[in-house]
């Protein structure tokens, strides 16, 4: 892991951040589920670096990415991630989707069917949900809210709605 590289790139004009394995080997997009980050990939980009080039992708107001106040849709997600496969000339990556990444992978392998070279889902809605328009403004409030807290705030937050949680 000590090899691995961190940067940011600016796509539709939102900071995106994300993690990569390197090396001259066929590239895997890892695109998480809501409210994780890039980093929840670390086990399985640790199980596949030998093979592959793990791109562990942050989604626009998740981990270190921006989070705008607006686009939270698997549209805006779909057309982030097409900019960073552009920016870093990544050849029809795999993409691997889980959750709330699985519905920007149906999105993006939709829009723009010639930028993966192949898509993986993994426990995700089915992409006909993909867009809710109530679903995705409560998303987004949440996202807007949660970004603008402390470390400790959202611990109590967290604590207070579910107080059965272990330590």
């Amino acid at each position: 892991m000590s090899a691995w590289q961190a940067g940011d790139l600016t796509v539709q004009g939102v900071r995106i951040h994300y993690t990569r394995t390197g090396g001259d080997k066929p590239p895997v997009i890892l695109s998480h589920g809501f409210s994780d980050s890039g980093a929840c990939w670390t086990p399985v980009a640790q199980a596949l670096e030998a093979d592959y080039d793990l791109i562990m992708v942050d989604a626009r107001g998740h981990g270190s990415s921006d989070a705008p106040a607006a686009g939270y849709g698997a549209l805006e997600h779909a057309a982030d991630l097409r900019g960073l496969i552009e920016q870093l000339a990544l050849k029809r990556p795999a993409i691997l989707g889980h959750s709330m990444g699985g519905s920007t992978t149906y999105a993006l392998a939709g829009i723009y069917p010639d930028v993966p070279g192949a898509i993986l889902i993994e426990d995700s809605a089915p992409a006909n949900t993909v867009g809710i328009p109530s679903r995705l403004a409560s998303i987004q409030q949440w996202i807007v809210e949660i970004k603008q807290k402390t470390r400790e705030e959202m611990i109590a937050s967290q604590r207070e709605q579910s107080p059965d949680w272990p330590e």
